[in-house]
């Protein structure tokens, strides 16, 4: 008898704990994370909007978040296991605040891609053991200020060049990964469809290998198509963003069995203003 091993994948977009999150995680409303029903057997990823810690150099720009390490418990919540941490607010705080970040997820045992004490480390995959499967997560990103970019003797997140993107999934090959997912914070915010970049990185990032390319940043979703097989998800928009000026967001489903066998949008739905859950149900492929 033969066993036929199906992953499912779950992908969703920008994920911030802090504000009106903060205020009910401190009156004790646990829960409203575990609303989205992630099942046990699938591999859940999202990005990380917001470094956690309690100090660091406070970066000189308009909006910056810090985040009490405590609610790394609304990830655990939600059934999260993995992050991505390159985007435009991990280094809000400098490197104290990355490295706690670092610090608190590894204890979680969440694990994590996209930033690091230098380019290098920020490059390598984050790699997840399913079933019969390796998967390899690679973050990157695209967006300001620059200066939040690892390089070759400072930490930082990976910038989405092309040359890195090569790079990343080259290591995430090394690895034996089976299938590549790939996730960049690029875009406009509040903008409903992708710029000319993210469809030439996005395509380029499956020529290389990429098995799903998923985004982040612009607050709202965009379109999601399928290239050679595969799957890109330009915005997932937001999952559980604890700002007031909230755009709308979904996850990303994907059943994988050696090959991208179904993909399902879900739309967010956020009830009251204060958690997530799963709308309706769209399907994407075949």
């Amino acid at each position: 008898m033969i066993f036929v091993f199906s992953l499912h994948i779950f992908l969703g977009g920008d994920v911030m704990l802090d504000n009106w999150v903060e205020e009910r995680f401190l009156r004790e409303e646990r829960g409203f994370g575990s609303r989205l029903n992630i099942p046990d057997s699938a591999l859940f990823l999202v990005n990380l909007e917001g470094p956690f810690g309690r100090d660091g150099k406070k970066a000189d720009k308009e909006f910056t978040f810090l985040v009490d390490p405590s609610l790394v418990e609304i990830l655990r919540e939600m059934k999260v296991d993995g992050v991505t941490l390159a985007n435009n607010h991990m280094m809000d705080y400098g490197p104290e605040a990355l490295y706690e970040t670092m610090k608190v997820l590894k204890k979680e045992g969440i694990k994590f891609c996209g930033a690091g004490s230098n380019l290098d480390e920020a490059l390598k995959p984050a790699i997840f053991e399913m079933g019969n499967e390796k998967v390899a997560l690679l973050s990157f990103s695209n967006t300001f200020p620059e200066s939040f970019y690892a390089g070759k003797d400072k930490p930082g997140t990976a910038q989405g060049s092309y040359a890195n993107v090569r790079k990343g999934i080259e290591l995430a090959k090394e690895e034996g990964a089976s299938l590549i997912i790939v996730a960049f914070h690029w875009g406009g915010e509040k903008l409903d469809t992708a710029k000319a970049y993210q469809r030439h990185l996005a395509r380029y990032a499956i020529d290389m290998g990429a098995d799903v390319v998923f985004g982040h940043h612009p607050h709202v979703l965009q379109p999601v198509e399928i290239y050679k097989n595969r799957v890109i998800a330009y915005s997932l928009g937001n999952l559980l963003f604890s700002s007031y000026g909230v755009g709308n967001g979904g996850l990303l489903e994907i059943v994988w069995d050696g090959g991208i066998k179904e993909v399902y949008l879900w739309r967010v739905e956020e009830k009251k203003k204060f958690y997530p859950e799963r709308g309706r149900r769209e399907r994407i492929y075949p």
